[in-house]
């Protein structure tokens, strides 16, 4: 704001309406000039510029337009999702670029009214956290604040930063965040793709698990997928070969003999060889026996005739 003609080394306070915007002191020949911004939130229109000295004032007339704008659909995000930043009171036909926290976005260039639109990335690696999201032509700058949460995220045993080396055929831990609360997450091992299992996330939007690595998995780098709807995070992990089944137990065939086999048969009436051996023994004896009875029995019968 430029001053003439006011008292020398004068202060001069200058108003926008009724608002006190500051002051001017003058030089010696009663001159001043000064810059002043006009509050964010002014009400566009034609306001009037006061300078008063004591008895001296001057008038003007200022044409307030809106400031710059951004807008979203919300202020809340997640690290990986789109994003619809649009611009208004802009110069028309104008480049503006999209920053968030420091990182460029996008470039939109406005109408014929300052009017533009774009839909941008959130950079996945976006910490979490409220970060400034900042749209500017280089003269007129645009800033709205957004909430950003942490990327969907799927992580194995070990620190985040390690690739996991795990073996094919056996069972290991996965830890996933960032979900939406209490959703089916599918879990698939890429790259020829093997579902894995599929677990529900908490209130919290994660959840632990325990998969396994099929023992058919062919050695080398592969990853795992962790997805909900249109949420995804991806795990690389270094696979080494199954354990090798054990031999079977060796069986040592015997030699046949070529020495003739003798088998014992019987048939029906037939008896073991000791069996026969003893009849025929107690046939025997029991003859002898009989004999020997009827020899005594003549022997007593001649006695008793002699008697007589």
């Amino acid at each position: 704001m430029n001053l003439a003609n006011y008292p020398a080394t004068t202060a001069v306070e200058i108003k926008l309406g009724t608002t006190v915007l500051g002051s001017i002191t003058t030089a010696a020949d009663g001159t001043g000039t000064k810059a002043f911004t006009i509050a964010a939130g002014t009400t566009p229109g034609n306001l009037s510029i006061t300078a008063t000295a004591g008895t001296k004032t001057a008038t003007t007339t200022l044409i307030v337009t809106s400031s710059p704008a951004v807008t979203l659909p919300s202020e809340d995000t997640q690290a990986g999702d789109d994003l619809k930043v649009s611009v208004e009171h802009f110069p028309a036909d104008t480049e503006v670029t999209v920053s968030l926290g420091g990182v460029v976005l996008a470039t939109i260039t406005t109408d014929s009214i300052g009017v533009g639109t774009a839909t941008v990335k959130v950079p996945r690696n976006t910490p979490a956290g409220t970060v400034d999201l900042v749209v500017t032509d280089g003269t007129k700058t645009a800033t709205i604040q957004v909430d950003v949460a942490a990327a969907p995220a799927v992580n194995g045993p070990g620190t985040s930063t390690e690739v996991p080396s795990i073996q094919a055929g056996k069972k290991f831990e996965l830890t996933m965040s960032g979900f939406p609360a209490n959703s089916d997450v599918s879990l698939v091992l890429h790259s020829t793709p093997v579902l894995l299992g599929t677990v529900t996330t908490k209130d919290d939007g994660t959840v632990t698990t325990t998969v396994t690595i099929p023992a058919s998995t062919e050695a080398g780098a592969h990853t795992i997928v962790a997805s909900a709807g249109s949420k995804t995070a991806s795990l690389l992990v270094q696979v080494s070969a199954a354990d090798k089944p054990s031999p079977s137990p060796s069986t040592t065939k015997t030699p046949a003999s070529n020495a003739p086999a003798t088998t014992a048969t019987s048939t029906a009436g037939d008896l073991a060889s000791t069996g026969s051996t003893s009849v025929a023994l107690a046939l025997a004896m029991g003859g002898l026996l009989l004999v020997m009875a009827g020899a005594g029995t003549l022997l007593a019968r001649r006695s008793r005739r002699s008697a007589h």
